[in-house]
């Protein structure tokens, strides 16, 4: 989180540095009175997303550029995630990532494992491997990118 101008976020730094430093902090806390604290996710949703802000994806491109929800599981970004898309207008459209298996058919243990127990397959780490998208939804894609043989040598 970036700490930027005004009362409250100079605040919130100075709470944020004392929960290191003072040992009474350690243990439950207690949020300063201006965190707005939810303990459904369906209003943190709406309190981050409210619905003017999603009935306004389609036409602007930038409304989710200054939302966020941050969490400490990918289950938990999951749910997040498939919870604001049921939100958004339009139809969903589904991309898979993977439906086969390589495997070696000459192994006497091979066994072809059908699509759904491949598309169940999530783990930390590798991206989800079904996707679900609608327009006006936003996409973070990432790419490895492998510097080339010529790139190594300096040239």
């Amino acid at each position: 989180m970036r700490v930027q101008a005004g009362l409250n976020n100079i605040s919130f730094a100075s709470w944020l540095h004392d929960i290191l430093y003072k040992p009474m902090l350690i243990g439950i806390l207690s949020l300063p009175s201006y965190i707005q604290a939810y303990t459904q996710p369906e209003d943190l949703i709406h309190f981050v997303y409210p619905t003017n802000i999603l009935v306004t994806a389609l036409q602007d491109i930038q409304v989710f550029a200054n939302y966020c929800i941050l969490t400490f599981h990918n289950d938990t970004v999951n749910q997040f995630n498939t919870a604001v898309l049921d939100k958004l207008t339009g139809e969903a459209q589904t991309f898979y990532s993977i439906d086969t298996s390589d495997a070696n058919e000459e192994d006497p243990n091979f066994a072809q494992h059908p699509a759904e127990y491949l598309q169940s397959l999530n783990y930390s780490g590798l991206p989800p491997s079904r996707l679900i998208l609608k327009v006006g939804s936003p996409v973070m894609l990432l790419r490895n990118l492998y510097p080339t043989e010529g790139l190594c040598n300096g040239t």
